[in-house]
């Protein structure tokens, strides 16, 4: 679809895109029997809004599993998709997995100091050997796994950064308790990084106006991970002294997606990348994340755009929206940008050709498909009077 462009940096940032406006996922709860557990678990899942587009479906997505699912969906996924929408992060699957017992589950060794038994390794062997083969068998996921959690389930993921560092690729902790257990955790993971020089991973922690034990395991930590800050290891800890226990996950969740995508987006120029420069970015990316990444659809989108609009150079315009229907032929968006171009360069019979494929395949639920179909309806008009 058409669109105004004030400048390069602003196109990019923006990369618009009708058919993706922001809106709140629909989430699906599953029933995850584990037999390592012995318990049924409560799952939630939520797609991006891309899922299920005839030009997406095959396309994988990284998985971000998350701690206190029930709590902390709502504004992850929010955040997320924001940053997403804006070109700043990827588009990921949400799985929350919602607790039963949670102290049970979500501390890694035994505190002599309270009655609750601890049932950490446990649960983490129900995440890896049941949870995450029930997700990969069930959708497109990319591999690339996140782990996030709060409090307690921060203390988690900070036990599986060390004990299990080949699990997930990023790990989220937003005020970890560690103080549980005289600060066990925080002692193994300062002991796993002055042994492990190298670490190829991703970590984001942070801790609000808590004292105490848990404020000295989480200084300690910051402070050897300044020490030996091991190479491949991307890290970030903040502390929110301003904030509270209960408001570091929101804060956290925005910065945890930044410090992990921070090269995320195209490099900003004075002109728009060619479709080589935005190859070769996605290629990088690739290479820094593990897995292959391709540019988006309305990345391209929006570079055709600019040269359409801002360089009035329909030429250029054509030959990148071709690009971007033969990589998503599927794509009516792709399609109806091509007709634009087209029309732009006065072949009119083509551009109209374009339309008539575009309506075939967009679905009549589609927020656009009434703006295609009076673009169909404007290139007969036009062919009719040419005649």
């Amino acid at each position: 679809m058409k669109f105004k462009f004030i400048s390069v940096a602003f196109l990019l940032l923006l990369s618009t895109v009708n058919y993706l406006q922001a809106s709140i996922r629909a989430s699906t709860e599953s029933i995850v029997f584990s037999k390592i557990l012995n318990e049924e678990r409560k799952i939630v899942i939520q797609l991006p809004k891309s899922y299920h587009l005839n030009f997406r479906k095959n396309v994988k997505y990284p998985v971000l599993y998350l701690l206190d699912g029930d709590a902390n969906i709502g504004h992850t996924a929010g955040t997320l998709d924001m940053l997403n929408y804006y070109g700043q992060a990827p588009e990921m699957i949400i799985v929350g997995i919602n607790n039963t017992n949670r102290t049970r589950d979500l501390t890694p060794s035994v505190d002599k100091t309270r009655k609750q038994l601890s049932g950490g390794e446990q649960f983490l062997d129900f995440i890896e050997k049941e949870l995450m083969p029930y997700i990969e068998e069930k959708y497109r996921t990319e591999n690339f796994n996140l782990f996030a959690g709060h409090s307690l389930g921060g203390l988690t993921v900070m036990h599986a950064f060390q004990s299990r560092p080949n699990l997930f690729q990023a790990h989220f902790a937003f005020s970890p308790s560690l103080q549980w257990n005289k600060k066990s955790t925080a002692k193994q993971v300062i002991q796993y990084l002055v042994k492990n020089p190298k670490i190829k991973n991703f970590l984001y922690m942070n801790l609000g106006n808590e004292a105490g034990e848990m404020k000295e395991g989480f200084l300690e930590v910051v402070a050897a991970l300044s020490k030996f800050s091991p190479k491949g290891l991307t890290f970030r800890t903040d502390l929110l002294e301003s904030e509270k226990h209960v408001t570091t996950p929101i804060i956290g969740q925005f910065h945890g997606y930044r410090m992990i995508y921070s090269n995320w987006e195209m490099p900003q120029s004075d002109e728009a990348p060619t479709l080589l420069a935005v190859k070769q970015h996605f290629e990088k990316l690739s290479l820094e994340y593990g897995y292959k990444i391709l540019p988006t659809e309305k990345m391209i989108n929006s570079i055709g755009y600019y040269y359409l609009g801002a360089k009035n150079n329909p030429k250029m315009a054509i030959e990148i929206f071709e690009h971007n229907v033969k990589t998503f032929p599927e794509s009516a968006n792709a399609l109806d940008s091509l007709a634009d171009a087209l029309e732009a360069d006065g072949k009119i019979e083509l551009a109209l050709e374009k339309m008539s494929l575009a309506i075939t395949i967009s679905d009549k639920l589609e927020r656009n498909y009434l703006a295609y179909k009076a673009h169909h309806k404007r290139l007969k008009l036009l062919m009719a009077a040419a005649e």
